[in-house]
C-alpha cells in the first residue's frame, strides 16, 4: 500500500455564443434524496420514507435505480455527519441540473461531511448526472469501487452559459460531453483508491470553483476519459494528485488554470490527442501554476504541453515522453477569443518555465508566446530536436543537446561546446537539411561571437 494510501485509510456542440457569468459557482441547492443524512441523523424530511429506518453511519448493500431530474442518492451534510457505504449499486439515468447546484449526483458529500465508499458501483446516464460531489469543505473517500458517467441529451430549452448553470464544458477548452464523473469543489477534499473512474466525454476527475482551496487525489486507479474530453482538471485554487495509476484520455490528459498545482508520479498515460492544456489569460497575470511529474510515461498523438497565455512551473524527472507530432511542448498566444480579450500582462510575468531531469528527450519545442518569458532547463537530459521562439536554454552538466533542423535559442549559464551536437540531415554532412542553432549569450554564457562547427553535422552561430 503506497504512503498516501495510509495516510488516509479511514472514515460536440457547435461553438455558440454563450453568456459569461461571474459570482459564486459552488452554491448547492439540493433539496431531497433517496438518503440525507444531516448532522449525525437521518432527515426525515429530506429522505424518501421508505429510507427513513437507515443507518446513518452505515449503509449496507444499497441498490438504487432511478430516472427521476437531479434527484440525490445520497446526500451528507454537517461536520458530526460521517457515513460509510459498502457495496452499494446506483443506477441513475435522466437529465442532472448544472452540477454547481450539486443536484442529481450519486453521492454528494458537503457543509463538512464525512463520506467514505467501499465496494461499491455508481453509474450514471444523464447530462451533468455526477457519480460523486465534494463541495463546501466536506470530505469524501472512495475505495475499490467503479463510477463510470455516460453523460445524455441536454434539456430542449438549455442556452450555453459559462459559469452557473452551465450543463457542458465551455467552449474555449475544445471539449465534448457533458458530464463529469467526480466534481470537487469549494474547500473539500477527495480521495480515491484502487478504483475504476470512466467518464464517456467531458471528465473524469475535474476540480472547480475552489473557493481558495480544494483538493483531490487519485491512487492505484484505472481512469479512463473515453470520448472529448479529459482526465483531470486543476482550476484555480485546486490541487490535484495522481499516484500510481493508469490514466487514458480520448483528447486531453490533463487541464491547468491559474494558481491551481497537478501531481502526476508513477503513472502511465495515453492521450489520442495531447497531454496538458495549460491555460490563463484571465484577469489576474500574475497568476502561477505548478506541475510536478515524475516517474511516469506520457504517450500522445499532439504536443505533451500546449501552453497558452499562461504562467507555469512544470518539473519532470525521469519521465518517458512520446509525442506522434514531434513536439515535447508548445507555447503560444491563446487563440480563444475570449481568453484573449480578458488577458492581462504585467511587467514581471513569470512565464513559461519548464525543468527537465534525467530524462532522453525526443522532439521539438515551439515557444512563441511573445508576451512572456520562456524558460527551458536541461538537467541530466539527451535532448534531441528543434527549440524555436529564442526562449532562455539552460543546459547542466551532463546534458547534451542533439539539434534538428533550424533552432533559435538564448543560450544560458556556463555552456560549452562539447554540449552541443547536430544530426545529419537528409542531404548528408554539409546538406541542406543539417542545423543550425542559432544563439544570443546570456547571462553566465562564455561563448563568444562567431559560427562553429557542430562535430557531427551542422553548426552554431553566436550572434
Amino acid at each position: 500500500m503506497s504512503n498516501q494510501n495510509q495516510a488516509h485509510n479511514s472514515c460536440v456542440r457547435r461553438k455558440p455564443e454563450v453568456q459569461v457569468l461571474n459570482g459564486a459557482f459552488a452554491v448547492p441547492s439540493v433539496t431531497d434524496a433517496a438518503i440525507w443524512v444531516e448532522n449525525g441523523a437521518v432527515s426525515a424530511e429530506h429522505s424518501a420514507p421508505e429510507y427513513a429506518g437507515v443507518s446513518a453511519s452505515k449503509i449496507d448493500a444499497l441498490k438504487f435505480e432511478s430516472d427521476v431530474p437531479c434527484l440525490n442518492t445520497i446526500v451528507v451534510k454537517g461536520e458530526t455527519s460521517c457515513v460509510e457505504i459498502d457495496k452499494a449499486s446506483i443506477a441513475l439515468s435522466g437529465t442532472g441540473c448544472s452540477d454547481f447546484t450539486s443536484k442529481g449526483a450519486g453521492v454528494l458529500t458537503y457543509e463538512k461531511g464525512t463520506t467514505v465508499i467501499k465496494d461499491s458501483e455508481i453509474v450514471t446516464r444523464g447530462a451533468t448526472r455526477c457519480c460523486t460531489i465534494a463541495t463546501s469543505g466536506g470530505t469524501l473517500k472512495v475505495y475499490n469501487s467503479k463510477l463510470a458517467s455516460y453523460g445524455g441529451p441536454l434539456p430542449e430549452d438549455y442556452v450555453p452559459v459559462i459559469g452557473p448553470g452551465m450543463m457542458e464544458p465551455p467552449y474555449p477548452l475544445g471539449l465534448g460531453g457533458n458530464c463529469r464523473t467526480h466534481l470537487s469543489m469549494d474547500n473539500s477534499e477527495s480521495f480515491f483508491y484502487n478504483c475504476d473512474i470512466y467518464a464517456a466525454a467531458w471528465a473524469a476527475v475535474s476540480t472547480d470553483a475552489g473557493g481558495g482551496y480544494c483538493y483531490a487525489e487519485v491512487n492505484d486507479c484505472n481512469v479512463n476519459c473515453e470520448g472529448n474530453g479529459y482526465v483531470g482538471y486543476a482550476d484555480n485554487d485546486c490541487h490535484l494528485a495522481f499516484y500510481n495509476s493508469k490514466l487514458h484520455s480520448g483528447n486531453v490528459g490533463f487541464i491547468q488554470d491559474g494558481n491551481s498545482s497537478l501531481i502526476i508520479k508513477g503513472c502511465d498515460l495515453t492521450c489520442d490527442k495531447y497531454g496538458m492544456l495549460i491555460h490563463g489569460g484571465m484577469e489576474n497575470w500574475d497568476d502561477i501554476g505548478v506541475i510536478d511529474i515524475q516517474d511516469s510515461s506520457i504517450s500522445v498523438n499532439n504536443q505533451i504541453a500546449l501552453c497558452k497565455s499562461t504562467n507555469v512551473d512544470i518539473y519532470m524527472k525521469n519521465v518517458k515522453l512520446s509525442s506522434e507530432t514531434g513536439v515535447i511542448v508548445e507555447s503560444k498566444l491563446t487563440d480563444d477569443r475570449m481568453y484573449f480579450t480578458r488577458r492581462t500582462v504585467g511587467p514581471e510575468s513569470y512565464g513559461v518555465q519548464i525543468t527537465f531531469e534525467a530524462m532522453d528527450i525526443d522532439g521539438d519545442f515551439l515557444m512563441s508566446d511573445s508576451e512572456r518569458k520562456q524558460h527551458l532547463h536541461f538537467v541530466n537530459v539527451n535532448l534531441k530536436g528543434t527549440i524555436s521562439g529564442n526562449p532562455q536554454v539552460w543546459f547542466s552538466e551532463g546534458s547534451k543537446w542533439n539539434a534538428v533542423g533550424t533552432s533559435y535559442v538564448t543560450l544560458m549559464g556556463d555552456v560549452s561546446l562539447d554540449m552541443l551536437d547536430g544530426v545529419k540531415g537528409p542531404g548528408g554532412f554539409g546538406g541542406p537539411g543539417d542545423p543550425v542553432i542559432y544563439a544570443y549569450p546570456g547571462e553566465g554564457c562564455k561563448l563568444e561571437k562567431g559560427e562553429y562547427a557542430l562535430p557531427t553535422a551542422g553548426k552554431l552561430i553566436v550572434l
